[in-house]
């Protein structure tokens, strides 16, 4: 693991204790539902699917894996990276952990930033408790308030 993705993975636990008092499924946006932050970003997550990783993937061993889209609308008047995109998952009553695979397409965010009026889509995995139970909390920025997004 490099130390870009080290820095990333522990900024996504960090953030994890912010959305988990940020509201529950009863609060969540529905999935393929685009929601816009004050700033003009809008952000989409696409219902999870079921995954199967390979075996060259780098993943936490959870029981379960969901697969699913992120997509960034770009409505601001700055570029967005989307490595600063940050997203997490809860599942069960724990934090699904981000699975790299990229035999399967599942590559870290693109590294392009997001022109003012352009969008960027990407795939990205995580292993769950439950497949069936599935929270998607997306943060774009620190100063940001997280989208969350549920069934």
């Amino acid at each position: 693991m490099t130390r870009r993705q080290m820095t990333r993975r522990w900024m996504a636990i960090a953030l994890a204790g912010a959305f988990a008092v940020s509201g529950g499924p009863g609060d969540a946006d529905a999935f393929g539902k685009a929601f816009a932050f004050p700033d003009g970003l809008k952000v989409t997550v696409s219902e999870p699917e079921t995954f199967m990783p390979s075996a060259k993937s780098v993943n936490g061993g959870e029981p379960a894996f969901v697969t699913f889209e992120v997509t960034v609308e770009n409505g601001t008047t700055a570029d967005v990276a989307p490595a600063e995109v940050f997203v997490t998952v809860q599942s069960g009553a724990g934090e699904g952990g981000q699975v790299l695979d990229p035999d399967e397409g599942i590559k870290a965010p693109p590294t392009k930033a997001v022109a003012p009026g352009a969008k960027a889509t990407w795939p990205l995995a995580f292993g769950v408790l439950d497949a069936e139970d599935v929270v998607v909390h997306v943060l774009p920025g620190i100063d940001a308030e997280p989208a969350t997004f549920g069934g």
